[in-house]
């Protein structure tokens, strides 16, 4: 019976795969997984839609990938503070009326739907992924070809596990991470299996990038996404520095993340204009490292509501929190571009993908430096604060800021840093509030005739997202949910 499941599901990706010129490779449906090139016929229907440029964000076996529709988007955003929703919520909610629940529950932290999504959806590729693993094992052909398949899935992969980690795991308990599953069998098969640890989960994702990061095989420009060197070395400094304040940090923690990060930016040169800057969030700026994918594009009304309004008929742009917007500088450069003088947030792209829903940014240059900051301000075996802090002088004159930090809280002010330079991508700051033990309220807010105070205390249970029931709970007895989540009913 596994076999044949097997079998359907591999059929049913084939027939999802779709190239044209991509990849230089012609899938043809119902082909036996005996060959290299039959592996990377599947895997090439799976990269087109990672591929930068391309608005298909949707898989017709996997579904949504990754992180480019604009429901994942707007939870982070909404559960974070960049946003004045004290200013703003009665605007949001005036705008999609009382017939559409999403953005009250978006409001008060307490959306079950995104974070079920994103459970199954991450699950779902990497059974998907798992499953061309296990068949390019057992495929002929090309060596080299099979290193560079390889290494492309193991770098997915561990992407999909470290937003597991990060969303789902609540930060300092050691025991609490994730399953694992490295299997054909794969999730939602009734298997049962427990939460690994955190540390067996780092161990997992950091096993996989450090075999890509020390493969021989030459990546194919033609083909390969993930498998680059720059983008795994930044990835794994991303990882060791989430973990060196997490439940499973260890002493060495710091030096790896400053390593891999110091690797990472051999030989990258940062914006350091305003121009400059602003063409690195459009992909634009030369020979700059990072992935850009941008979601689906719509027009109309949409083109100004790229945070976090849902379904919303009125244009609508918010205003930045208070908080955020006293720590920013006149003369910054992402202060300049992103920020309008009544303090409603804007994009500074004048033509697409300034229409977009969503985007995301992985392996940007800006967060291994920052990165290097902190780990050279902490690294427990040989850290420096004169520099971090020549460092981060450094960094604020490439963002337009002509003066030095001179205070005492070098520590915080990395932090800020990180907040002006991350804000409004994505999932960086909730993430960044997780790991630093940041919280937040919303006070007298009325939905729906009733008024509502949400209060999210530092390290609280809303920074280990809810295990959805039906797709995991109910189907693994051995998974322990996340506790104190219940959904409040209109």
């Amino acid at each position: 019976m596994k076999h044949k499941l097997l079998y359907i599901f591999l059929l049913i990706s084939l027939l999802g795969a779709s190239c044209e010129k991509y990849l230089e490779v012609d899938p043809k449906n119902q082909r036996a997984l005996k060959s290299v090139t039959d592996v990377k016929a599947v895997l090439a229907g799976y990269l087109k839609v990672l591929k930068p440029g391309e608005q298909a964000i949707y898989h017709a076996t996997i579904g949504d990938v990754m992180f480019y529709v604009p429901k994942y988007w707007s939870y982070f955003e909404f559960s974070s503070d960049n946003i004045d929703f004290q200013r703003d919520y009665a605007t949001y909610m005036s705008s999609v009326g009382t017939g559409d629940k999403t953005e009250a529950k978006l409001i008060l932290k307490n959306d079950f739907t995104a974070p079920t999504k994103m459970w199954v959806q991450h699950y779902k590729s990497i059974g998907f992924l798992n499953v061309l693993i296990d068949a390019l094992d057992k495929a002929s052909g090309d060596e080299t070809e099979k290193a560079q398949l390889r290494n492309e899935m193991l770098v997915c992969r561990a992407l999909y596990y470290f937003k597991l980690l990060e969303y789902f795991a609540p930060y300092k308990n050691a025991e609490m991470g994730i399953p694992v599953y490295s299997g054909v069998e794969g999730p939602f098969t009734g298997l049962t299996i427990a939460r690994s640890s955190q540390k067996e989960v780092f161990d997992f994702i950091i096993s996989q990038l450090t075999e890509a990061a020390h493969s021989t095989a030459d990546r194919d420009d033609n083909f390969n996404l993930l498998y680059n060197k720059t983008y795994i070395n930044n990835f794994l400094s991303q990882v060791y520095w989430y973990k060196a304040e997490s439940g499973a940090a260890e002493p060495t923690d710091y030096g790896n993340a400053k390593n891999y990060a110091t690797t990472a930016l051999t030989g990258v040169v940062l914006p350091a204009t305003k121009d400059e800057y602003v063409s690195s969030l459009n992909g634009a700026f030369p020979n700059y490292p990072a992935y850009q994918r941008y979601g689906t594009s719509y027009t109309g009304v949409f083109s100004e509501n790229t945070y976090g309004q849902l379904y919303g008929s009125v244009t609508f742009n918010p205003h930045v929190s208070p908080d955020l917007l006293a720590i920013f500088s006149p003369d910054d450069y992402r202060y300049q571009s992103l920020i309008q003088p009544d303090s409603t947030i804007i994009r500074p792209l004048e033509q697409w993908p300034n229409d977009f829903q969503a985007s995301y940014t992985l392996f940007s240059p800006e967060e291994a430096y920052l990165i290097n900051i902190e780990a050279t301000l902490k690294d427990p075996n040989g850290g420096s604060e004169a520099s971090a802090r020549a460092l981060l002088n450094d960094f604020r004159r490439k963002r337009g800021v002509d003066s030095d930090f001179t205070g005492s809280d070098l520590n915080q002010e990395i932090i800020n840093e990180r907040r002006r330079e991350f804000c409004f991508h994505m999932d960086m700051r909730w993430i960044d509030m997780k790991r630093y033990g940041i919280g937040s309220s919303l006070t007298n807010m009325l939905i729906f005739g009733k008024s509502y105070d949400v209060v999210v205390q530092p390290n609280g249970y809303q920074y280990a997202l809810p295990i959805p029931v039906d797709e995991e709970i109910k189907l693994n007895p051995a998974i322990t949910p996340n506790p104190n989540w219940n959904e409040i009913i209109f």
